[in-house]
């Protein structure tokens, strides 16, 4: 979906008219207006090597260009998995070049600091 900046709520619904099942879910979501904030990032898009098997209805071409696999909506992974991320980081303050340091960080239920990772980029 493309949709400008603003305040939206999705809603889903699903019926298996063989089954007579159904399920719905609702989510409320924003698109900020990236050109008018300063520094921000995008949402973070994951998949997993396990994730290519998983249908996908119409794969995004731009991130099938920077991610392994298609992203997927599932939070766990089998064990061994090899998991990736992608963000964008939109810094409109282009006057001069300068450093960015991003940090990645797992942890688990308990708060254990699983995976910690520094990364600086230099925007210019």
């Amino acid at each position: 979906m493309d949709l400008p900046p603003g305040r939206y709520q999705v809603r889903v619904a699903a019926h298996d008219p063989g089954g007579g099942n159904a399920g719905s879910v609702v989510a409320d979501l924003e698109v900020p207006d990236f050109a008018k904030l300063p520094f921000s990032m995008s949402g973070v898009a994951l998949t997993s090597a396990s994730a290519v098997t998983a249908p996908t209805v119409r794969p995004d071409e731009l991130l099938r260009q920077v991610m392994p696999g298609p992203p997927v909506a599932a939070r766990s992974f089998p064990q061994n998995d090899d998991v990736a991320l992608f963000v964008e980081v939109h810094d409109n303050d282009a006057a001069k070049p300068h450093k960015v340091d991003i940090t990645t960080t797992v942890t688990s239920d308990e708060g254990k600091v699983m995976i910690k990772e520094r990364r600086s980029a230099r925007l210019v």
